[in-house]
């Protein structure tokens, strides 16, 4: 399994106009959350906690036909925190 985090950087503000900022944030959370997709492997997304008022969370990562495991996992860590 692996661990890593779900967004690069808190989530860019509603009223933030430059698409540049935009697309780069886009970008960065598009390479944390694909490699998954694309390998045929489960993710799941964890929310753990908070920052500048939005959800921060974790993934994590499994091996293709881990679902169960990946969910047992995702259910320890939430009842650990």
């Amino acid at each position: 399994m692996l661990i890593l985090p779900t967004v690069p950087a808190p989530s860019p503000r509603r009223d933030l106009r430059d698409q540049a900022v935009l697309d780069d944030y886009r970008w960065r959370v598009i390479a944390l959350t694909s490699a998954a997709s694309l390998a045929g492997c489960p993710q799941l997304s964890i929310p753990l906690a908070s920052c500048e008022g939005g959800p921060m969370g974790i993934s994590l990562l499994g091996p293709r036909d881990s679902d169960r495991a990946l969910v047992a996992l995702a259910r320890e860590v939430l009842a650990a925190s």
